[in-house]
C-alpha cells in the first residue's frame, strides 16, 4: 500500500504530483543506496575478519616474521581506517537524507502556495545531489574494501611464499 503522500489521488495539484514523482525517484535511490551500503558494509567487516585471522595465525606462527611485513600492514590498516570512515560517513549521509526526505513530505502535505512549492523543489534538488554524493561514497567504500582483499592476498601469498 502506497503511503497517502505518494498517492496522486490524495491531492489534484500537478505541482503536487510532480513533486511526488521526483519525491518517489530520490526515495528510490536512496533505498538502492542503503541496501548497496548494507551488502558493502558486510563485505568489508569479512575482509577485515579474514585479516585478523590471518594476523593471528601468522602472529602464532613465526612472530619475528610479522616484523618483516610491518609496512604492509600499516598499509591495510589504512585501508581498514579509510573504510571505516567511509562506512560512518555515508551512515551519516543517510540518516541526514532520510530527515530530509521527511521535512519535504510535510511541507508538501502542509503548504500549497507557489514559494512553498520552490522551496521544495530546492529541497528536492539537495536530495538528488546528496544521492549523488552518496554513490560517489560507495565508489570509495568499495575502493578500500578491494584495497583490504588485496593486502590480504598479497600478505597470504607472500606467506605462502615464505613457508615454502
Amino acid at each position: 500500500m502506497e503511503p497517502e503522500y505518494l498517492n496522486p489521488s490524495s491531492d489534484s495539484s500537478d505541482l503536487r504530483i510532480q513533486c511526488r514523482s521526483r519525491i518517489q525517484a530520490v526515495l528510490e535511490k536512496f533505498q538502492r543506496c542503503k541496501i548497496i551500503f548494507g551488502v558493502k558494509e558486510m563485505l568489508f567487516n569479512l575482509a577485515i575478519l579474514d585479516l585478523k585471522l590471518f594476523l593471528f595465525e601468522k602472529y602464532l606462527s613465526e612472530e619475528s616474521e610479522l616484523q618483516n611485513w610491518d609496512l604492509n600492514i600499516q598499509e591495510t590498516v589504512c585501508s581498514v581506517s579509510l573504510g571505516e570512515h567511509c562506512m560512518k560517513t555515508m551512515k551519516q549521509a543517510l540518516d541526514l537524507s532520510e530527515n530530509y526526505i521527511e521535512f519535504v513530505i510535510s511541507l508538501i502535505s502542509q503548504h500549497d502556495d507557489q514559494t512553498q512549492v520552490r522551496q521544495i523543489n530546492d529541497l528536492i534538488e539537495k536530495l538528488e545531489t546528496m544521492a549523488s554524493e552518496l554513490r560517489e561514497l560507495t565508489k570509495k567504500f568499495e575502493d578500500a574494501i578491494d584495497a583490504i582483499k588485496e593486502k590480504v592476498r598479497t600478505l597470504t601469498e607472500t606467506n605462502n611464499v615464505s613457508d615454502s
